[in-house]
């Protein structure tokens, strides 16, 4: 992963201090609906996302203190406290100017994500949206994530803004896990976030979460390709999706149309859901703003004269010149203006919402896996610890472990989880089912073989043990024909002896 950092302030000749402006506004906005200059009688926020803005400030509305998001003490009722009805000035106007000079301070951190296959000018879109050289043209696609840093300045308020790009992304020739390298990139910086918050010293905590994702398509007229939608599935569970057109102005306004429809045909078919952590009460203040994806956009990084004569950034055709930042030529206005000026603390806010749920599912996964380490030999521990875990442990009701869990937390570190992050791994796992395949297949190839094998061999066998016993019933025959020959060659020996005794004594009686 490369990384890259610069700073811009507003003495740069950029466009910077533009992008920050809708941001800053928004901050004042909250500010000046908490001190109450927007009450209802007053002539309020003309735009419904500023509108959304007041209604979601600062808890200190119009004097009242609205302690309904702290916790309740003891299980008793939480009590509102109307301290104008008192005629009493206890400083809690002040609190939203307080948090805005903190943010100020502090600045706001947001990371955005672009993606999309290779050649739909991600970069460009980049370049063109703050007026600079902020990613290099020249990158050489064997980098599947480069992360790009800078601050942004202006009116007083700095945020430190990141750009996650992808160059290179779909170019393999199997294409089956490609989205796996952006998923697990935002999976590890919300791991690396949780694991940061555990250190005693966290002044200097670096904040990567990704906040927002703009998914490139590729203008056509047959829909979207496979690889998109299944990459889009998987990165609108983990992050703020907003689906985006590139370069529109391929397409006819008729085929724009025709694509636009299709597009959100496709994403609600395949249940893909578009800024998926915002809550109803975000959706419905911006409705108007969401009805229009997917943005339509047109990227230029060179500058042209318009019809009037002004020097905007555009591309010059044959046929004539396109100011991409003429909403009637693209979205490309609209949708700075949805990310910067209207809805960047929506996105920052969701997000932090959903690490909440990460980092609670995560030290509950944490939890579990101390527990198995009794029973399995997953994790190497030493007998210490052990012993804590079967003694001191209650896996069954984890809330009353209390600062014990922190111990398993200690066991299970990051180097586990990373593990078992990889264990999880989709592209892991089929790979892994995949060997084991074609491990079977190899296995029962080779049974096969040696059963036929092992049968031919019992066939040998059995024919041997035959030409054996005919080799023994011959064995037998001979020894009974050579039992029959020894036993004539007896008789014959007997009947010779009988005859030569009767012819002596026949000549003894003759002599006599």
């Amino acid at each position: 992963m490369k990384s890259k950092g610069s700073r811009l302030s507003t003495d740069c000749p950029v466009e910077f201090p533009k992008i920050v402006s809708g941001f800053a506004e928004e901050v004042k906005i909250r500010r000046q609906s908490s001190q109450g200059q927007y009450a209802v009688d007053s002539h309020p926020p003309k735009s419904p996302e500023l509108k959304h803005r007041r209604q979601r400030s600062s808890s200190f509305v119009n004097g009242k203190c609205r302690n309904r998001d702290l916790p309740l003490l003891d299980n008793k009722k939480a009590q509102e406290i109307n301290t104008n009805s008192h005629g009493q000035d206890i400083g809690i106007k002040n609190l939203p100017r307080q948090r805005e000079l903190l943010n100020a301070k502090n600045g706001i951190d947001f990371t955005l994500m672009v993606a999309g296959q290779s050649g739909l000018g991600k970069t460009t879109f980049i370049n063109s949206l703050f007026s600079t050289s902020l990613i290099d043209d020249d990158i050489k696609e064997n980098k599947p994530i480069i992360r790009y840093k800078s601050i942004v300045e202006g009116d007083g308020t700095h945020l430190n803004f990141n750009v996650i790009d992808t160059p290179g992304f779909g170019n393999n020739m199997d294409n089956a896990f490609t989205w796996r390298t952006m998923v697990n990139y935002i999976d590890e910086e919300i791991r690396s976030y949780i694991f940061q918050e555990e250190q005693p010293d966290r002044t200097k905590m670096v904040d990567n979460r990704v906040h927002c994702c703009l998914y490139f398509l590729r203008p056509s007229n047959k829909g979207i390709d496979t690889l998109d939608v299944v990459t889009m599935k998987k990165l609108a569970k983990r992050v703020n999706l907003i689906p985006v057109i590139a370069k529109s102005d391929l397409l006819t306004k008729e085929e724009l149309k025709n694509f636009k429809t299709q597009v959100r045909e496709i994403i609600r078919v395949q249940d893909i859901p578009v800024c998926f952590f915002f809550g109803d009460e975000v959706l419905n203040a911006t409705q108007d703003i969401f009805q229009k994806y997917p943005f339509s956009i047109i990227a230029s990084n060179e500058y042209i004269f318009n019809e009037k004569g002004e020097k905007v950034k555009g591309r010059q055709y044959k046929w004539g010149a396109v100011d991409i930042e003429n909403e009637k030529y693209c979205d490309f206005k609209i949708l700075q203006k949805t990310i910067f000026d209207w809805n960047l603390i929506d996105l920052v806010e969701s997000t932090e919402d959903y690490y909440e749920k990460c980092r609670s599912e995560m030290l509950r996964t944490r939890l579990l896996k101390a527990r198995d380490c009794l029973t399995t030999k997953s994790v190497d521990i030493t007998e210490e610890q052990r012993k804590f875990l079967e003694e001191e442990m209650n896996f069954d009701e984890i809330e009353e472990n209390k600062l014990k869990n922190y111990k398993c937390y200690e066991i299970i570190n990051k180097t586990v989880m990373d593990k078992v992050a990889t264990e999880w791994d989709p592209e892991f796992i089929t790979r892994q089912l995949e060997a084991k395949k074609k491990f079977n297949e190899l296995s029962n190839r080779e049974i096969s073989k040696f059963r036929d094998w092992k049968k031919s061999l019992f066939m040998e066998q059995e024919n041997f043990n035959q030409e054996i016993e005919q080799l023994n019933h011959k064995l037998e025959n001979l020894q009974l024909e050579c039992q029959d020959l020894e036993y004539k060659l007896l008789i014959g020996k007997s009947s010779n002896s009988h005859s030569t005794d009767s012819a002596t004594l026949v000549n003894v009686h003759i002599k006599r």
